[in-house]
């Protein structure tokens, strides 16, 4: 009888681990956040699972106008849609600034990402986006 309590014991503590962990992951998988890592690792240049090569070229463009037009690195605004949990908007803001009259030029462009669920993960099935246009 002295036996059983500690493996008793032992299995509690092992299925409460286990839950915790699942919990965890399953927060943790949002699209909102699996899109908020992706633009991380492009953002620094490392390799992006679960996205195409030509889905990556097309979100890498974000990052490397402003290195060929000489601005700054864009601001990322990541937003979802209510109701429609798998689609991730990404809005890229650059703000060029020049020293005598302030704000010189505002550039905007946007990518409509579609994620589905494979399993607990969730996959990028399709990028859409729209260039950079100066808003003023």
């Amino acid at each position: 009888m002295n036996l059983k309590k500690p493996w008793l014991i032992i299995a509690v503590i092992l299925v409460g681990v286990t839950t915790l962990y699942l919990v965890f992951n399953m927060v943790n998988q949002t699209p909102k956040r699996v899109v908020t890592n992706m633009i991380e690792d492009l953002k620094e240049n490392e390799k992006v699972e679960g996205i195409s090569k030509e889905d990556q070229k097309k979100l890498r463009y974000f990052f490397e106008y402003p290195r060929m037009k000489g601005l700054e690195s864009p601001n990322t605004i990541i937003s979802d849609y209510p109701d429609r949990p798998e689609i991730v908007k990404v809005t890229f803001e650059i703000i060029e600034n020049n020293k005598q009259t302030g704000i010189e030029g505002i550039y905007e462009g946007t990518a409509n990402i579609y994620l589905a669920k494979q399993g607990r993960d969730w996959e990028v099935k399709e990028v859409e986006v729209s260039a950079y246009r100066r808003e003023r």
